[in-house]
């Protein structure tokens, strides 16, 4: 822990000194005001002596003498101004704005900002490139904000790059290995939901919050529309909000082996029951469901089914290899899975579109996902959304 000493000047002044190691040797920093000097040790703790001298450095060369905000206050700020995102959105944010307030960038005035100082926080993180495109989004943002505000000229966070990291493993099942784990080794109440999940690629937080009247099946195709996703907020209660992304509300045709599942789910019940529930007829939680499928996955494993270990998320990119292996092409998948962006379907899929006929001859299944004339030919918006 850094320590403060105070001093007398010649004249009898206080002064105040903090002690920082920098390269293995102790660097004093003298300060004016006991404030400065607390500041200054709280930095030290925090980041390292010698990231707390450059900051303190570049601190006291900034145009403005540091009296513009910090990256730390700058992202509080642009969080507090915020509207239109969610509660979980929000606190995500606010997640990433504390990170930043114990990085080396976090204590500096937003003046002070380079591209290169921007470029230094993108290489010192170990986390994968989609969690540091997040974060970097974030401070992009709260930057335009202090240009809007004229506290900065320019935003710093232009044309920074952000490497790819590799990218996690995906289990992919074959269609045969989907129907021997859900067949033989998951009980009949959980089958039209894995079903579902396999033959539409839904999110597992879309899936669960599907409601009767989000189901048409009288259209053709038959269809299902995408309008709300559970919000899974870590403490929290689960709520029901908006899906993903603006994407991610959408309409998706099904096919044959989805519609079976799912017609004795829609009889007979109200139009805001959820479809698929747990055993007590509640919501599907992660966690639970997590555990089944787990078990499930265990007994396949010890009958010789498959050695894979997919997670329930993986489903999702099941049901993406079956339809590439189809020659769908990754704009209709784009639309299909919700995606933001085609660069999400590109990055995450592009690989398997490469070589889908060699990896994928029996993985798909007509009788389990759409023929491409019928998902091209369904109206994937949803009516009263414009």
């Amino acid at each position: 822990m850094a320590f403060i000493q105070t001093r007398l000047t010649s004249k009898g002044e206080e002064r105040y000194r903090v002690a920082a190691r920098v390269n293995g040797s102790i660097k004093w920093q003298t300060f004016v005001e006991a404030s400065g000097a607390a500041q200054f040790s709280d930095l030290v703790d925090r980041i390292g002596g010698e990231a707390a001298v450059e900051v303190l450095r570049v601190r006291r060369g900034s145009p403005s003498g540091g009296t513009v905000p910090t990256v730390a206050e700058a992202l509080t700020d642009h969080i507090e101004h915020l509207s239109g995102v969610t509660r979980g959105t929000r606190k995500d944010y606010e997640k990433i704005a504390r990170l930043f307030a114990k990085s080396a960038l976090g204590p500096l005035p937003v003046d002070a900002v380079t591209k290169d100082a921007v470029t230094k926080w993108v290489n010192t993180q170990t986390v994968a490139a989609k969690t540091v495109r997040n974060r970097h989004g974030l401070l992009y943002a709260a930057m335009e904000r202090q240009v809007e505000l004229g506290n900065i000229h320019a935003n710093p966070c232009n044309s920074v790059k952000i490497g790819r990291s590799e990218r996690a493993e995906m289990t992919i099942l074959s269609y045969d290995e989907f129907e021997a784990i859900r067949d033989e080794h998951l009980r009949k109440h959980w089958r039209p939901f894995v079903t579902l999940l396999a033959g539409t690629g839904l999110r597992f937080g879309e899936a669960t919050a599907l409601q009767v009247r989000d189901f048409d099946l009288s259209a053709t195709p038959p269809m299902l529309r995408v309008a709300r996703s559970w919000k899974f907020i870590r403490g929290e209660k689960p709520e029901l909000g908006p899906p993903k992304t603006r994407m991610g509300r959408r309409v998706v045709s099904l096919g044959p082996e989805v519609v079976v599942a799912a017609t004795p789910l829609l009889q007979g019940r109200p139009r805001d029951a959820f479809v698929f529930t747990n055993l007590r007829g509640g919501p599907i939680r992660q966690n639970s469901f997590h555990e089944i499928w787990s078990r499930a996955l265990d007994d396949a494993n010890d009958a010789g089914v498959t050695d894979k270990r997919p997670r329930v998320h993986d489903l999702r990119h099941t049901h993406a290899s079956w339809l590439i292996a189809m020659r769908v092409p990754l704009p209709v998948l784009r639309v299909r899975l919700g995606h933001e962006s085609i660069t999400t379907t590109v990055d995450t899929y592009g690989h398997m579109a490469d070589d889908a006929l060699s990896v994928a001859a029996q993985a798909a299944s007509l009788a389990m996902t759409p023929t491409p004339a019928a998902i091209e030919g369904a109206d994937e918006t949803v009516p009263g959304d414009d």
